[in-house]
């Protein structure tokens, strides 16, 4: 391919190098079985084929010959290796409750808030957005 200087594009080519292998693989196989699923002794004799075949497979990887543990069957799937520490974080907490209205920022709010007109409150003797009943001076007594 090109000549870069990193493993990754040796690990992506490893990859397509491996499905396009076992690609041919299924390929060639039912092929195999297409030629003879109409005589029933060829048809025997690949199955007892094959079975020998995944017998000695079988055999290779209870040895340790190959390897068939998750980080490598990982690796092969995905073309990079697992991540070593995996960070899941919460999601951010929602509102679910009222009509869902869009949540005003503090700029819209002050400017909507600077809109109206001031009246004046008869506890404090102020003008601001607020009467007697809500006056902050009410509630520090």
């Amino acid at each position: 391919m090109f000549d870069v200087g990193c493993s990754e594009m040796d690990k992506v080519s490893f990859t397509d190098q491996n499905k396009t292998l076992v690609s041919r693989l299924m390929s060639n196989i039912h092929f195999c079985i297409a030629l003879v699923e109409h005589n029933p002794d060829l048809l025997l004799a690949f199955s007892n084929t094959i079975n020998q075949h995944k017998e000695a497979l079988i055999d290779k990887l209870q040895d340790g010959k190959l390897s068939s543990d998750t980080s490598s069957v990982f690796e092969n799937f995905c073309g990079t290796s697992a991540p070593s520490e995996v960070c899941v974080l919460p999601p951010a907490q929602v509102c679910t409750k009222g009509s869902g209205k869009r949540i005003k920022g503090g700029k819209e709010v002050s400017i909507e808030e600077s809109k109206k007109t001031k009246c004046l409150c008869r506890a404090c003797k102020e003008y601001g957005f607020h009467d007697s009943r809500n006056c902050p001076m009410n509630h520090e007594k």
